[in-house]
């Protein structure tokens, strides 16, 4: 049961690196927060949040933390909240219907970068907890995903039918999270990284489900990977 500790968020400073934008989506309008990089020509980034119906915002600081990070690596970045959270239009569910909010946005957001540039652009999307789930459900159902980066999926939760193809990826997973099974994580893991044609890292560090103290080592690791795959 994923508790709804999700609400830890903070409030970030706009200083003008981030857009509010409104993404028609499945069920009424989607809010997120969109960058666009100064190299038009840059990779894109989506980034998920945790599950709606337990606080989970797009404002998460893991969420934040991702989307900093990718943003430092020059990349467009968008991140939403999925239906009826925050200022997104229609009603909740948990499941595949935030998935479909997910897929929706991804279309938009390369709609939108294409637009600044008419040649192919690495595309990565990344996800805390529930978005992790949602990030790895893009990442198998859709081939023009170039990496993805998976922060404490739930993975005894929701099911993971779909496990190729499989993009180059990055799973993190806290040892003493109390919410997702860092021992189920890895052996999910181990199924991804036994795939050829890609690399799938895994990660594990002594920390709790929110990463508690340990945001910038969350940091260095996703920054690590990506780097190692631009």
């Amino acid at each position: 049961m994923i508790h709804s500790i999700h609400s830890h968020t903070h409030n970030i400073l706009h200083n003008g690196l981030e857009t509010k934008v409104s993404i028609p989506g499945p069920d009424g309008l989607l809010e997120g927060k969109m960058h666009l990089a100064e190299n038009t020509a840059a990779s894109i980034a989506l980034i998920f949040p945790p599950h709606p119906m337990h606080g989970g915002t797009m404002s998460n600081k893991v969420v934040h933390t991702l989307c900093k990070t990718f943003q430092d690596k020059k990349f467009h970045t968008l991140r939403i909240n999925f239906r009826g959270v925050g200022e997104s239009q229609g009603t909740p569910v948990g499941g595949d219907e935030e998935l479909e909010d997910a897929l929706t946005a991804l279309d938009w957001f390369i709609k939108k970068c294409e637009m600044r540039n008419r040649d192919m652009i690495p595309i990565w999307v990344a996800g805390f907890s529930f978005g992790g789930w949602i990030a790895l459900q893009v990442a198998m159902r859709r081939p023009e995903i170039s990496g993805f980066i998976a922060i404490s999926p739930p993975v005894e939760t929701y099911h993971f039918n779909m496990l190729t193809p499989c993009p180059n990826g990055l799973i993190l997973q806290g040892v003493d999270d109390h919410i997702v099974s860092a021992n189920v994580v890895e052996e999910f893991s181990n199924q991804l990284i036994r795939q050829k044609g890609c690399e799938v890292r895994y990660n594990s560090l002594a920390a709790d489900h929110y990463f508690t103290n340990k945001l910038d080592v969350l940091r260095l690791y996703a920054s690590d990977f990506i780097e190692d795959h631009i």
